[in-house]
């Protein structure tokens, strides 16, 4: 059999096949506790969809009626995930503006087969390759979403754009469009400044700790009521 006409400075990664069952695809489970970097106002369940026709603003956003609703197997990675490139702007820093209105929430690892993009068996026996977890084709990289769910996996464990760790650490988990209340999630969340702080990250427009104790800030709820006049 001839053998590819690529190189190794071209584009390698093909549309799904037709000749490759995938339900064969290697798999692995959710880990067991999930995170997302989402808005303090909105849930943590939402299945983000692309429109008929159309391409999502997700990586592997499926077609409507059905939906993706995205994590990652740590608190930085999904908050990294929704910095993007708000992160490279000034590299180190953070502004806090991009950070309050934001919070990390947790949520048990989701049920099902999740396609393993990290598992040799991607390469070697669907001609997956690294690049679906770091494409700009966004519809390329949404056809395989589509293609995974109809073989009935739950969702696409892959390696995070936004993240220096190249083994698979984000969970792209499928599901019908729109909110899923019914989905178990944490009551306790993380603030997004925290995490961004355990990054290393310099926020930028919040005041040190330290420097608020030089200057006695405190926080309102905590003051005394100013006493009445006889």
């Amino acid at each position: 059999m001839a053998g590819s006409e690529l190189n190794h400075q071209d584009y390698a990664l093909t549309d799904p096949r037709e000749d490759l069952a995938y339900s064969g695809f290697p798999t692995r489970e959710a880990p067991a506790k999930m995170f997302r970097a989402k808005a303090k106002a909105n849930g943590a369940w939402y299945f983000a969809s692309s429109p008929k026709g159309g391409v999502g603003a997700g990586r592997f956003d499926l077609t409507d009626p059905r939906g993706t609703c995205y994590w990652a197997s740590d608190a930085a990675t999904a908050l990294g995930e929704r910095l993007g490139p708000d992160m490279l702007a000034a590299p180190g820093t953070i502004p806090a503006s991009f950070l309050e209105p934001a919070e990390v929430a947790t949520a048990d690892g989701a049920d099902g087969r999740f396609a393993d993009l990290g598992n040799r068996r991607a390469v070697t026996h669907f001609a997956v390759t690294g690049e679906l977890s770091k494409t700009d084709d966004y519809a390329q990289a949404q056809r395989y979403a589509t293609t995974f769910d109809s073989a009935g996996l739950a969702g696409i464990f892959y390696a995070a754009r936004y993240s220096g760790d190249q083994s698979p650490n984000a969970i792209a988990v499928f599901g019908d469009k729109g909110p899923d209340t019914s989905r178990q999630v944490d009551a306790d969340t993380i603030p997004a400044i925290d995490v961004a702080r355990s990054m290393g990250l310099t926020i930028i427009g919040a005041p040190s700790d330290d420097l608020a104790a030089a200057f006695d800030v405190v926080n309102p709820s905590e003051t005394p009521a100013p006493k009445k006049r006889p």
